[in-house]
C-alpha cells in the first residue's frame, strides 16, 4: 500500500498546508462568515421594507415572502460582485475596500483618512531666515562673553588664605 502525498511511512504529516488558516469558500466565492453576514443583513433590510410597502394594500404577510426572495437575490448578486472584487485584491484586502466604501457613504467610521488637503503648523508669524553677515557679529560677541573667565579665576588673596588652612 502506498503512502499518500505529504505523509511519511509512519503516517505523519510532513508539511503544513498553505490554506489551513483561511476559511473555505462555500457559496459563489463567499466564505461561511460572509454568507451568514450578507444573508442576515439583507433579510433585516428587505423584510421590513417589503412588509411596509405592501401593508397599505393588505398584503403584509405576502411582504414577508417577497422580503425573503429579495434577500436571496441580494445575496446572489452581492456574491458575484464580491467574487470579482476578491479576484483583483490580495487575501483579506476586500474587507478594507468595503469598510472604506461604507465609511464614505454612511455615518460609520472605521478610522480611514479620506480627506484631501495639506498639513499646516498654523504659524502666523514670518520666519526669520538665517543670515550669515548679521550672525558673525553676534557670534563674536557671544564668544568674547564666553571666553571671559575672570569670575572663575582665583584671586591672589584667596590663595594665601587657602594655603594657611
Amino acid at each position: 500500500m502506498s503512502t499518500p502525498e505529504g505523509m511519511n511511512d509512519n503516517g505523519e504529516i510532513t508539511f503544513t498546508p498553505d490554506n489551513l488558516i483561511q476559511e473555505p469558500i462555500v457559496f459563489l466565492g463567499l466564505t461561511d462568515t460572509e454568507v451568514i453576514a450578507l444573508s442576515v443583513t439583507s433579510i433585516l433590510f428587505w423584510v421590513p421594507v417589503s412588509v411596509l410597502l405592501l401593508l397599505p394594500f393588505g398584503f403584509a404577510l405576502f411582504g414577508v415572502g417577497v422580503g425573503f426572495a429579495l434577500a436571496l437575490g441580494t445575496v446572489y448578486f452581492a456574491s458575484l460582485k464580491l467574487k470579482h472584487l476578491k479576484k483583483k485584491l490580495p487575501d483579506g484586502l476586500h474587507m478594507i475596500v468595503i469598510q472604506q466604501w461604507l465609511q464614505d457613504r454612511t455615518p460609520l467610521n472605521y478610522g480611514y483618512i479620506k480627506e484631501d488637503g495639506y498639513w499646516s503648523i498654523r504659524r502666523h508669524q514670518s520666519v526669520e531666515r538665517f543670515e550669515e553677515e548679521n550672525n558673525d557679529a553676534e557670534l563674536d560677541a557671544f564668544a568674547e562673553q564666553c571666553n571671559d573667565l575672570s569670575e572663575f579665576q582665583i584671586k591672589p588673596d584667596d590663595t594665601q588664605e587657602r594655603a594657611s588652612e
